[in-house]
């Protein structure tokens, strides 16, 4: 007996390891086959036809073992009670929960939620088709999602049809038919029927078929349509996120006398910052981008509550937070500069600075507050003679400044002598700051010629428009008009190389920034045109021209 378990476990194992080798796929030309499973048959728990669906089980055949991805597998319309999936050999095996509509027809879409079992390879635009009446319907829609800002494709968005019209359908109930998006942003639902649809797109955060989530992004058609034989519509949606009202996401403290408190968004107005103790003294508040930074003054002990609201210029709302003071905090820092570059994913490194522009002033940051400086104490020098250099120091907000000199192709040094700056706090720096400020050559930058033609001078649209650099970092904003004028040309001199594209909204309402879409106020987000890339060369003048009409038309550059 006990011999007989060991060769036992030794078959199992043999008869496992040599059925996942069935049928294995061959390499081609030295490398793995990139060949999806492919379906070889189709059976019901008893036979049957795709007409007249009463079947409770499905058992779907592939040529090779298989994996599941579940969540990535849509049927539509969608069921009450989601089926069961499972995995059974070379199979996949569905069974049914809920009743199934009659008279109805179903998609199974199995696009990228069946992969090969040793590559990965997923199935593509494979479907399976059934009624539980006696004709399939055929109607179909296409389409293309794309961001409502950027203009790129939006992958992995439903796109969801329902034949009730009120406008609050997609928050109460699930859709009648729905698609996905593929990585181009296109959608394809077919096996419709003859109906009157709204149409409604949405980025489901939580997997529940329902625009019920402030963070969902969405994009609709105002207009609900009649789907019949003679028509085959395509919808060009664009994504947005839809205005909600500012709030505050977390607040913390950066050390004993700084808090950061972050919003959900970034505030289009002046946000006010107030203690509720008397003992908390707010000395200066600066406003980031989604952000806000706190100096205080206080007498706090280890444990105390610290009480604050915050009021939004925008709306009657108040926000409250509230901190615990811990003396393990770091104490207040001493001045210093805040080193530090922006690299491509927009955070903070200790990377060394780049090379200042000769043709443009210098940014000096700072870890805190300053109200007084003492120019007499700030010297810049020629690094490698040590020669004095005159200047000019300009305050730029809470804690920076510029710093402007005739600056030459070398290397300079600002020494900040003690006693030359006053923080908010009334102290000064009790020691010497030094900065080593490295000048590129003229040469190692680019020039733009951009030109705007064809705007439709008979109107006085407003314009925004936004030199983007690496995807994200806007540099340069402009506002401008198109009344009597139908070209718009400016020059961009001392660029730094790299990829840049223009962005140009319009500005419907003259608020100088760009707006989101209301999906109940039937408002889409404002017309965005992006342009293609242009790569600025050191040394050289690049040309741009962009053939313009309203983005909202679809006139595309040339």
């Amino acid at each position: 007996m006990r011999n007989f378990i060991p060769i036992l476990l030794f078959g199992l194992f043999l008869f496992f390891f040599l059925s996942r080798c069935a049928n294995p796929r061959p390499l081609v030309g030295g490398k793995k086959d990139e060949t999806p499973p492919r379906l070889d048959s189709t059976r019901y728990s008893t036979p049957n036809k795709s007409l007249n669906f009463k079947e409770k089980e499905i058992i779907l055949t592939f040529d090779e073992w298989i994996q599941l991805e579940q969540s990535k597998i849509l049927i539509s319309p969608p069921m009450q009670q989601k089926p069961e999936f499972k995995i059974k050999y070379k199979s996949l095996v569905v069974k049914f929960k809920d009743t199934l509509r009659a008279n109805t027809t179903y998609t199974i879409n199995l696009s990228d939620g069946i992969k090969d079992y040793t590559e990965n390879n997923a199935v593509k635009n494979m479907k399976f088709v059934f009624s539980t009446g006696d004709f399939l319907d055929s109607l179909q829609i296409k389409g293309q999602i794309i961001d409502a800002l950027t203009s790129q494709p939006k992958n992995n968005i439903l796109i969801m049809l329902y034949n009730s019209l009120q406008d609050s359908v997609p928050c109460l109930q699930k859709p009648l038919y729905l698609a996905r998006t593929d990585e181009q942003g296109m959608f394809l639902i077919e096996n419709i029927k003859s109906d009157s649809f709204k149409i409604f797109a949405l980025l489901d955060k939580n997997n529940n078929l329902l625009f019920d989530q402030s963070n969902e992004e969405i994009a609709f058609v105002p207009n609900n349509f009649y789907l019949s034989d003679s028509s085959q519509p395509t919808f060009k949606m664009r994504l947005f996120l839809p205005n909600v009202d500012i709030k505050i996401q977390n607040a913390k403290f950066i050390h004993q006398n700084c808090i950061k408190v972050a919003f959900n968004q970034i505030p289009k107005q002046t946000v006010d910052i107030q203690a509720v103790n008397d003992s908390i003294k707010i000395l200066k508040i600066e406003q980031n981008t989604d952000s806000a930074l706190v100096f205080i003054q206080h007498q706090a002990k280890n444990g105390d509550k610290l009480p604050f609201i915050i009021k939004y210029s925008n709306q009657s709302k108040i926000d409250t937070f509230n901190l615990v003071f811990s003396s393990s905090l770091d104490a207040l820092p001493p001045i210093k500069f805040v080193d530090f570059v922006k690299n491509k994913s927009n955070k903070t490194s200790k990377n060394p600075e780049p090379k200042q522009n000769p043709n443009t002033s210098h940014t000096l940051s700072f870890n805190l507050p300053l109200i007084g400086w003492d120019t007499s104490l700030i010297f810049l020098y020629q690094d490698s003679s040590k020669t004095k250099q005159i200047y000019t120091l300009q305050k730029l907000s809470e804690r920076s400044f510029t710093l402007s000199s005739s600056w030459q192709s070398i290397d300079y040094q600002l020494v900040i002598l003690p006693n030359a700056l006053k923080n908010c706090y009334q102290q000064t720096n009790k020691d010497t700051i030094f900065k080593k400020i490295s000048v590129a050559k003229p040469e190692d930058y680019g020039n733009l010629k951009l030109k705007i033609i064809n705007l439709d001078s008979s109107k006085s649209e407003n314009y925004i428009l936004q030199v983007i650099r690496d995807k994200t970092e806007i540099i340069f904003d402009k506002k401008f008009n198109s009344q009597n004028k139908s070209t718009f040309e400016m020059n961009f001199t001392n660029l730094e190389t790299g990829a840049y594209f223009m962005r140009i909204v319009t500005d419907n309402n003259f608020n100088g920034i760009w707006d989101t879409g209301d999906y109940w106020q039937k408002i889409q987000p404002e017309p965005v045109f992006n342009s293609n890339n242009v790569s600025i060369r050191a040394n050289w003048d690049n040309e741009l021209q962009i053939d313009f009409n309203p983005p909202a038309k679809g006139k595309k550059q040339k």
